[in-house]
C-alpha cells in the first residue's frame, strides 16, 4: 500500500470537498485544481496526483460502460493496492459501518465538507489498519 499518496490523497480532497465524489471514478464538468474539469473518488484521486502535470494521459472513456475506467485502474496502481484493498478503500458500501453512514449522512445532506471528512477518516482507518 502506498501510504503517502493515500495521505496526499486525503489533503486533496480536504482541500477540494466539492471536487469528491464517491458514486464515480470521475464526473466530468467540475473544475478543480488540475484544471481538468474533473470531481472524483479516492482511485480518482489517487490516479489524478500520480499523473502529476499529464492528467490528460488518464482520460480514457469507455463508451461501452460510460465511464471513466483507467483513471480507477491508475489510481489503483499507484496506491499498490490488493483487489480486495480496493473493493475495501473505493466502494462505499465495503466501509466500516461508522464511515459509511457518516458518508452517507454527509451527501444526504449536500454537505461536501463533511463527505471529505468521512472520506479522509475512511484513509485514516485504512492506514491504521493496514489496508482493512
Amino acid at each position: 500500500m502506498n501510504r503517502e499518496l493515500l495521505i496526499k490523497v486525503k489533503e486533496a480532497i480536504l482541500a477540494n470537498p466539492d471536487h469528491f465524489d464517491m458514486s464515480s471514478w470521475l464526473v466530468p464538468g467540475h473544475e478543480n485544481t488540475f484544471g481538468c474539469g474533473t470531481a472524483a473518488c479516492i482511485a480518482g484521486w489517487a490516479g489524478l496526483i500520480a499523473a502529476g502535470s499529464n492528467p490528460a494521459r488518464l482520460y480514457f472513456y469507455d463508451s461501452k460502460w460510460g465511464r471513466f475506467e483507467k483513471i480507477a485502474i491508475e489510481g489503483t496502481k499507484a496506491l499498490d493496492l490488493s483487489d480486495d484493498q480496493h473493493q475495501a478503500l473505493c466502494y462505499v458500501g465495503s466501509w466500516p459501518v461508522e464511515l459509511r453512514a457518516e458518508y452517507d449522512k454527509a451527501v444526504a445532506a449536500r454537505d461536501g465538507k463533511k463527505a471529505a471528512a468521512a472520506a479522509a477518516d475512511r484513509i485514516d482507518y485504512f492506514i491504521k489498519t493496514d489496508g482493512d
